[in-house]
Parts: structure tokens; sequence; C-alpha cells
């Protein structure tokens, strides 16, 4: 049995947009909206007053003694046995004494002395050890400044989840801090696969990067993780959100043709125990044989009519949502799986119209990627190089966008475009189907 889970239950979230002894334009334009959106998510999740702001409103200022009575107020809400967020974002520096927060009254000249120090922050939930109380620590702010910089301690009952590495700086778009605006996707993206009210710190550490939003510029998140509570801590999720159903939204469906009914059966035959397998079904049950059959979609009456039907087609939903199991590592054992020698397509479709910017950053991620009008049909594709077992393949995947929904269609050839089996694009493709998948908007 693994370690507890502990949820966070409170929270103390600070944003501060401008600064007593900086110009008017080294103001910020994020960290008070930031910090209201992202308590409002969790109050949502877990109603109670103990989700409490700090920013610039009438007469309340984000000053660093203001901060610190939020932070003395916040550890006497965690109860034993559970966790408080101490949200940060703003201006931040990192000096010879570690990370500093630039509060409302800090001047530039004096961080150490006049901002509030994190090191400052991680003895006080030290001291909470004893009374087992947990905390979590996100930090929107830059981490630049020093050189020659101290590296702060994280005490064993804190996490921290910075917006950058150490030396970087952290980004803030239009639609707000890229780390704060990307959280609250993730943990969207989490609860529309789940019927969890919890996501897991964990689902989010190794899935916060690979999302990728229409608003997001490429690489404007670096974050990192510290401390060793990242498998224990989950956050709540708000109530009312739906798992999303087949037709309902997205879908993933490998796409067969075979020219004889024996090819069908070799393939069908192997697809229905990979299925069977990866879900741990029997097929002695009659409600997994139900679920399975729903994955599978081809003419059965055309199979009865002869026995040497062709031009048989065989479509394979694959489930998008398997508790913290992508859905892309199922593809991939369909495809080294299955018995056929028929070249494949993957076709992905939302339901709606996407914005054609989020597409061509997709050549980013893989190798040796073009993005370009499509010769056939019009539209655009992705084109990349694969290499499997000393031998080049091409990948290509078309866009099509119309009115009513968005599509992508993949496929593998050689150079010498002879069309191939998928599983030449493996492992480097379900990295990209991921991306695909986490495309939301």
């Amino acid at each position: 049995m693994g370690p507890s889970r502990i949820r966070c239950e409170s929270g103390l979230f600070v944003g501060v947009d401008r600064f007593a002894s900086q110009p008017r334009e080294q103001s910020l334009n994020a960290p008070g909206a930031d910090a209201m959106i992202l308590a409002d998510y969790f109050n949502k999740a877990h109603p109670a007053d103990t989700w409490k702001v700090l920013r610039r409103a009438g007469r309340t200022v984000p000053t660093l003694v203001n901060v610190l009575k939020g932070i003395r107020d916040l550890i006497a809400s965690v109860r034993a046995g559970s966790a408080g967020i101490f949200y940060y974002a703003g201006h931040a520096e990192v000096t010879d004494g570690g990370l500093v927060l630039k509060t409302a009254d800090s001047h530039h000249l004096f961080p150490s002395d006049t901002g509030l120090r994190l090191s400052r922050v991680l003895r006080l939930f030290k001291e909470e050890i004893p009374r087992q109380k947990y905390f979590l620590l996100i930090l929107d702010c830059c981490r630049s400044g020093t050189e020659a910089a101290a590296v702060d301690d994280i005490p064993p009952n804190c996490c921290v989840l910075y917006a950058c590495q150490h030396g970087e700086v952290a980004l803030e778009t239009a639609s707000g801090g890229v780390l704060t605006r990307s959280l609250v996707d993730t943990f969207d993206f989490y609860s529309q696969g789940s019927i969890a009210r919890e996501c897991p710190l964990e689902f989010v550490a190794s899935n916060l990067h690979r999302q990728i939003f229409a608003w997001r510029p490429l690489r404007a998140l670096s974050y990192d993780v510290c401390g060793s509570l990242v498998d224990r801590l989950v956050l709540p999720l708000p109530e009312g959100r739906q798992r999303l159903a087949w037709d309902a939204d997205l879908s993933l469906v490998v796409k067969y043709r075979f020219a004889d009914k024996q090819a069908f059966l070799g393939a069908f035959v192997s697809i229905v125990k990979s299925l069977a397998e990866w879900h741990s079904l029997s097929l002695t049950s009659g409600p997994a044989r139900e679920y399975i059959d729903e994955q599978l979609f081809y003419d059965r009456q055309a199979l009865q009519d002869s026995d040497d039907a062709g031009d048989l087609a065989l479509d394979v939903k694959i489930p998008l949502f398997t508790e913290h199991r992508k859905p892309s590592a199922l593809l991939a054992t369909i495809l080294e799986n299955v018995k056929s020698q028929e070249p494949e397509t993957l076709a992905i479709r939302w339901p709606r119209q996407l914005k054609s910017e989020v597409f061509p950053i997709l050549k980013h991620t893989v190798e040796e990627g073009e993005w370009a009008r499509a010769q056939v049909g019009g539209g655009h594709a992705l084109r990349w190089r694969s290499e499997h077992q000393g031998m080049r393949f091409r990948g290509t995947a078309w866009v099509d966008v119309d009115e009513t929904s968005t599509s992508v269609a993949i496929a593998c050839e050689t150079l010498d475009a002879v069309p191939v089996r998928l599983k030449f694009l493996l492992p480097g493709m379900t990295d990209l189907v991921d991306l695909l998948l986490a495309i939301r908007s």
C-alpha cells in the first residue's frame, strides 16, 4: 500500500501587481486577478471559509506584514493530516540568501530586508511538522538574480511548484500568468477524464508541460517541482464536471481496411485480445464483451453475406479515459500487436472549430517537423521523419477544419511514398498524440 493522500483544504492566495519603489511601467497585469481566479476555483471545489485572497483592493494592500499575518492565519486553518496552499504571484528575485518574494512595500535596493524571503516562509511551515500539517507552495514568479544564489531547502512537509527553473523568468500573457492559467486548464483536463473529486499533484507535475493551448506560447512554461510530497498531495475539484462522452467531445480512432475476410478476422481477434488484456477483462464475461464490442465498428452484414467479402473496414475506438493511463499507450499496444499487414490511419476529431494557430506549434515536437499546405485536397499538414530499426519513415498529419469540427488524420509511408504501418512511427507518435488530445480550444 502506498503513502496516504493529503488533501489541500485551505489556502492563501497573494497577488502583487504594484510595488511602491518601482516605476509604474514595471507593474504587472495578472497577479491580483490570478490570485482571485485560483482561490475561487478551489472554493467551489471545497466550499469553506479557508480560502483567502490578499491583493490590492480598496485599503487592503499586500504588504510584508499583511502577508505574514495571512501566513499565520493559513497555518492556523490547516487541520492535522491535511494541507494548505500558499500561492504567490508577483515579482521575485534570487539573492545570496535565496528567493525573495516582493510585497507591495518592498524596496528594489534592499530586497532581502524588505521582501518576504522564501526561507522564512518555509521555516514557519517547517515548525508545523509535529502537528502533521502540510503545505503546497505555488510560486508564479521569476527565479532570476544573483548568479551564485543560494537554493532554498524544502522541509519534508512542503512541496514547491515554481513557474520556471532556477535562474529563469516567469511569463504572463494577455490571458494571465502562464503557470496559473495552465494549472486551471490542467485541472479541467483531468476532471474531464475522471469522476474523482480530487486531482493528484503527481498528475499535474507530469502533465502540466504537455498541455498545448492556443493561448500559450511555445516553451512559455518551464516549471519546476521540489519537495517530497508530489505523490501524496491532492487538490480538490469542483462538482458538476462530467466525463466527456465519445460523441460529445474529441475521439481517437484507428481505421483499418482489408482486402479479404481472412485478413479482417486475423486483425479483429488480435485487437479484441489487446483490449481485454489492457483493461484486465475476461472474455467469458458478458459485460466485458459488450464493452469491447462498443469500441469496434464494422459492417456485420458484409461479413455474413460472403466468405470472400472484400474491402472490409474496421474502426477501433481508443478509450480516452482510463484513470491515469494514457490513451496513447493503448494505441501503441494495438499498433504493435495487431495481426495485419495493411497500412492503417489514425483519426482524431473535435466536434468544433479549433484555433488554427495551435497546430503549427506541433512541428517543434517531432523530428524534422514541417508545417505546410497539403499538396492534395487543400488544408495544411504536419510532416516529420521517424527511424525504426535502422530504417527511415515519414509521418504525415493532415488537418481539416470546417464549420462544425476539426479533424486530424495521421498516416505513415516510406521516403519513397509507399504507405506502411503506423507502428513505424513509434514511439515518437505517442507524444504527438498526447499533445493533440490535450488541445481543448
